[in-house]
């Protein structure tokens, strides 16, 4: 048990993130060693944060933009099926948009499938969350503070 870093309260839940470390390698190039830091954050900050994306939401819409090709050049030419395509994924991101703020409204306790939505996941936001955190206090100075997301595109999965 520990006190969340943002409100202060009681709480089990943690949040990781890596903080990059530079070293001078063999070769003489600057490599980048990335360390575990890991604090409190409570689910209800993290809920917060997650509900607060107005990114997520403008992306969707941004998608539905698809449509217009399709109405441009028909449904079977090279544009309109792009257009189709990127409308279909907006339309599938925001049916699950909606169902994660329906399930953090009624405050639903069951997780999202991995198959519906394999980019929602607590730990995902609450890493995203801590690393705001640290970037709003100045630790991240040199832009070397990942999130897990960041830290396994670019390493690999975990």
């Amino acid at each position: 048990m520990g006190s969340c870093v943002d409100c202060g309260c009681e709480t089990k839940r943690t949040a990781t993130v890596y903080v990059g470390v530079p070293k001078i390698g063999v070769d003489g190039l600057l490599e980048m060693t990335y360390i575990p830091q890991t604090d409190f954050l409570c689910p209800d900050c993290v809920e917060k944060h997650a509900r607060h994306n107005p990114m997520q939401l403008v992306l969707c819409l941004f998608l539905q933009l698809g449509w217009v090709e399709i109405a441009r050049h028909g449904l079977y030419s090279v544009g309109g099926l792009l257009g189709a395509g990127l409308g279909l994924y907006g339309l599938w991101r925001l049916t699950i948009l909606l169902y994660i703020r329906c399930r953090t409204w009624h405050k639903w306790s069951n997780r999202t499938p991995k198959w519906l939505a394999k980019e929602v996941d607590a730990e995902w936001e609450a890493s995203d969350l801590y690393r705001k955190l640290l970037m709003d206090q100045g630790r991240d100075a040199d832009g070397c503070i990942l999130d897990i997301r960041a830290y396994q595109r670019i390493h690999g999965d975990l």
